[in-house]
């Protein structure tokens, strides 16, 4: 009966689901485009409250199995304890977002934000790291050029998950995102203004460095901080803790010297400033490396970053062949691509396993 239950729940949730929800639209704008090959690019218009419900409307079959799937998680009432907890630490736009997700679709914020929560707090159990990366950004003279390549266990999952989310809010900058299907948080974006992030997964093997930083999920964290701040040095010190994560953070400020700020290395919890910082240097790189002082964290940066004579072409050659990017058998690492170029940024998302998919979209800074 003990086992029954959370199934029957589940079940439950999701029929009240298929027939609930608020079905007319309260404002705003959605569009979700599905074309053959292409990975899906979900755009939303309006108020956070707006964006929110467009995004549940148009995914709503993917967010109530999300639902479904975080409902029969175990253990389950650590889960709830941890998503009710993040309900009361998001920022007020965010928790407008999740309120209109909640009104399209017939779920609770609740059930929303266990899916949100279940994937890092379960690493904090002991789960490993799936997502792992590298990456790395350098200025070009028409602004800058970054890219994230995914790997691990986890990573052909995620490329079937993903979704590219052009918002555009009312009375704000434009942004672009990397996503999972139905979730608030980004793995990889970019506004309007030029500031940014890329994030993945890293192992860390001391368990007193694993934090749940504000009680919220680390990709809707780093979401809410760059939202929040004006350069990239606010935007690392708003982050102060995860399950451990890599990646690095940017602004672009075409009037100043440098015009490109960027900053890289692991977040822990209760980290200090992070390793890397980009500088007058002509490049910036971060693997999954767990440790800074690694060996193979020190041989990045030896082998990639510090030759002077490097060209970029040769320097991205060499973080895409360095190793120790683990790819599940008979797969290719997908990449994410930021670039300003000019008066113009885009991200693109390429997956070439399978029949292979990509997506890109531009917008104007």
């Amino acid at each position: 009966m003990r086992t029954a239950l959370p199934a029957l729940f589940a079940a439950l949730l999701m029929a009240l689901g298929a027939g609930g929800g608020r079905t007319r639209a309260p404002g705003g704008q959605g569009t979700l485009d599905v074309t053959p090959d292409q990975v899906p690019l979900l755009v939303l218009e309006g108020s956070p409250y707006e964006m929110g419900w467009w995004h549940g409307h148009l995914l709503r079959g993917a967010i109530l199995e999300r639902a479904g799937a975080a409902r029969r998680l175990q253990p389950a009432d650590y889960i709830e304890a941890f998503a009710d907890q993040g309900l009361h630490r998001l920022g007020e736009r965010l928790r407008q977002e999740l309120d209109g997700m909640a009104a399209a679709t017939g779920l609770t914020p609740l059930d929303l934000m266990r899916a949100e929560v279940a994937p890092e707090l379960l690493r904090f159990k002991g789960a490993q790291a799936t997502l792992v990366g590298m990456a790395g950004l350098a200025p070009t003279v028409e602004g800058f050029e970054a890219r994230l390549r995914y790997g691990g266990a986890g990573m052909p999952a995620f490329c079937r998950d993903t979704v590219v989310i052009h918002r555009k809010p009312t009375g704000r900058p434009e942004s672009l995102g990397l996503c999972r299907r139905g979730s608030l948080g980004a793995w990889a974006y970019v506004t309007a203004e030029g500031r940014g992030y890329l994030l993945a997964e890293v192992d860390v093997t001391n368990a007193n460095r694993k934090g749940f930083g504000g009680g919220r999920p680390f990709e809707m964290a780093a979401r809410e901080a760059l939202d929040a701040t004006a350069d990239v040095e606010q935007f690392a010190a708003e982050l102060n803790g995860s399950m451990g994560h890599t990646g690095l953070g940017f602004s672009l400020h075409p009037t100043e010297l440098p015009r490109v700020r960027a900053m890289g290395g692991v977040q822990i919890y209760t980290a200090p400033d992070l390793p890397w910082d980009l500088g007058a240097r002509p490049f910036l790189a971060v693997g999954p490396y767990g440790d800074p002082e690694s060996p193979d964290a020190k041989a990045l940066q030896a082998q990639v970053v510090a030759p002077p004579e490097l060209s970029l072409d040769e320097r991205w050659l060499r973080l895409e062949g360095l190793g120790g990017l683990p790819l599940p058998a008979g797969t290719q690492a997908p990449t994410l691509t930021i670039k300003a170029v000019g008066e113009v940024l885009s991200l693109a998302w390429l997956v070439p396993n399978g029949n292979g998919r990509h997506v890109e979209v531009a917008l104007a800074r």
